[in-house]
């Protein structure tokens, strides 16, 4: 149930509110597009829920797209030769916006895109001719024009706006994944530089004092309390790891900033920022604890 969910009704997560908001505007259209006529159509209604249903497949990006836009032009041109002056027309919008949204390649979208004006310009272009040449009519008709050769373009350019928003959100999440990484690599090589050495020193004077406790109890004393002085050195050296891993920089107080202002729908700017790159590590912090 899950999965019929999620593939026959829903739309792709990456392409946000966008398709539902334009199903919702389809089915209010063709609810005030049928009721204008004296009798229920159920032809008509038939074709609504076709266009719905090759509409919503034709943003799951499968090989036979090619279908799911033709047939909503097709239904497209029914609806406007039957209903010219009810909305019949705007049918076009719907694929048209598809058309753009969707990340084709620009050879492909060219083609929908052609595909799209040669349907619509063989609808309307009869009756925009039959129109009285007047003003009035003249800047309505370049209006219709404008709106109808601009509708796919204009959302290609809000897709590709959006997608690259949406990859810039995965980059920065693999990047902090990558430097948190790379802080751990950091942070266990030198655990094992600086603790690893003293621990073998550590453990080979353990063995010598053993084995001397009985016969030369000095000697044994001697390593013992070697083997405290370096374990407090060992101490030291872990704490001064750690007290450096809780250091922030200012470009991680920077994020951790962004975060907690987005949250309040208050939006970050800084000036210059890049040139806090090269100030000394050990200034950094005192600066970032002051945000």
């Amino acid at each position: 149930m899950k999965a019929f969910i999620e593939n026959k009704i829903l739309f792709p997560k990456y392409l946000g509110f966008m398709p539902y908001f334009w199903v919702f505007s389809l089915i209010l259209m063709s609810g005030q597009l049928l009721s204008s006529e004296s009798t229920l159509n159920l032809l008509n209604i038939l074709l609504v829920i076709i266009f719905l249903k090759f509409y919503h497949d034709g943003y799951l990006l499968h090989r036979f797209i090619f279908v799911d836009i033709v047939i909503q032009l097709v239904i497209a041109t029914y609806f406007t030769q039957s209903f010219p002056s009810t909305g019949g027309p705007l049918f076009f919008i719907y694929t048209a916006w598809q058309i753009g949204s969707l990340p084709f390649s620009r050879k492909r979208f060219l083609r929908f895109y052609f595909l799209y004006l040669i349907t619509i310009l063989f609808c309307t272009l009869d009756k925009i001719i039959q129109i009285p040449f007047t003003l009035h009519n003249f800047f309505g008709i370049v209006i219709v024009l404008t709106f109808t050769f601009g509708s796919p373009l204009a959302s290609r350019s809000l897709g590709n706006s959006y997608r690259r928003g949406y990859r810039m959100q995965q980059n920065n999440r693999r990047l902090e994944t990558i430097i948190k990484q790379n802080e751990r690599d950091r942070i266990a090589k030198d655990l094992h530089d600086n603790i690893g050495q003293s621990f073998s020193i550590i453990t080979l004077k353990a063995e010598l004092a053993t084995k001397l406790i009985e016969k030369q109890p000095q000697n044994a004393l001697q390593q013992l309390k070697d083997i405290t002085k370096t374990s407090r050195e060992d101490l030291n050296l872990v704490r001064k790891i750690v007290a450096n891993l809780n250091e922030k920089t200012i470009a991680s107080a920077m994020i951790e900033e962004e975060k907690n202002l987005s949250i309040a729908n208050i939006r970050q700017i800084s000036i210059n920022e890049q040139t806090s790159n090269d100030w000394p590590k050990n200034i950094q912090p005192q600066i970032a604890r002051t945000s």
